[in-house]
């Protein structure tokens, strides 16, 4: 099933860069198979949707799906949302979540002159840009972060960290730039719970607040009903709320100053200006 999920998810992939090369645009496969090419069966890794970056060209694509009738979701300032042919698509004109946060807006900036400073490697038989290996390394490690604080970090995360960190070639640069970014909190938990999973550590090793993190992963989740765009903005207010101490323990900004400025820039700082 999961092998099928994965070349279906790429059929649509394949779809798009058809339409959108065409009109001389090209997107950036964000996490999925970016990383899964560093698996040894790279269609074994789960993904449940499709991540692509448009950047300037964003406005364009979007007419273009439109144009062949594909039905935008524009509730979130930085994507659309779309299913093609059944699976769920993502087209980012921004990678991260950076209204309101001058943190991200400099990994921001970062992110995209990783992708502007290297010669660009497509996926064979297609325009898609496969990102530099710093680029999807500090992408991941940005959104496991963001995972873990609004939500339970996956075993799915730890597995991909598995697997990176096998490829991961300079080091020195990327202790650097997590420090620079402040994820230097964060780092040393996802690398502990990325060896109890490979076996290089005993659970039982793990300090007592990576513990509570790593049995989290276990616990099963509550099954949710569908909810309106409002109910999971709530939903999320009261996850961050609950997380607060995971803010503390290994974000880079503290839990009221991450939801003062949410709330701040969803009311007065609309446009996202890098």
């Amino acid at each position: 099933m999961q092998r099928n999920q994965y070349e279906q998810a790429w059929r649509v992939a394949c779809k798009l860069d058809k339409l959108w090369a065409a009109e001389g645009i090209q997107a950036t496969v964000l996490k999925g198979r970016s990383i899964a090419k560093f698996y040894p069966v790279p269609s074994h890794r789960y993904s449940c949707d499709l991540d692509v970056f448009i950047g300037s060209e964003w406005g364009r694509a979007c007419e273009l799906l439109e144009g062949q009738g594909v039905r935008l979701e524009r509730e979130v300032y930085k994507e659309v949302e779309f299913t093609l042919d059944n699976v769920y698509v993502e087209c980012h004109r921004y990678i991260t979540p950076v209204r309101g946060n001058k943190h991200l807006k400099e990994f921001e900036r970062y992110l995209r002159s990783l992708l502007d400073g290297e010669p660009k490697e497509c996926f064979e038989g297609t325009t898609l840009v496969c990102p530099p290996l710093m680029f999807t390394v500090m992408l991941y490690i940005e959104h496991a972060l963001g995972d873990l604080l609004h939500g339970p970090l996956t075993l799915k995360h730890i597995v991909d960290w598995v697997v990176l960190r096998r490829h991961l070639v300079d080091w020195d640069a990327f202790y650097a730039r997590c420090k620079t970014f402040k994820f230097d909190k964060f780092l040393p938990l996802i690398d502990a719970l990325a060896d109890v999973v490979e076996g290089k550590m005993e659970y039982q090793g793990l300090q007592p607040s990576y513990q509570e993190v790593f049995d989290e992963i276990f616990k099963t989740p509550v099954a949710k009903s569908p909810r309106s765009w409002f109910g999971r903005r709530v939903e999320l207010f009261f996850s961050i709320l609950r997380n607060g101490k995971k803010y503390q323990q290994f974000g880079y900004t503290s839990m009221p100053s991450f939801l003062f400025n949410s709330v701040w820039a969803h009311f007065f700082d609309k446009e996202v200006k890098l």
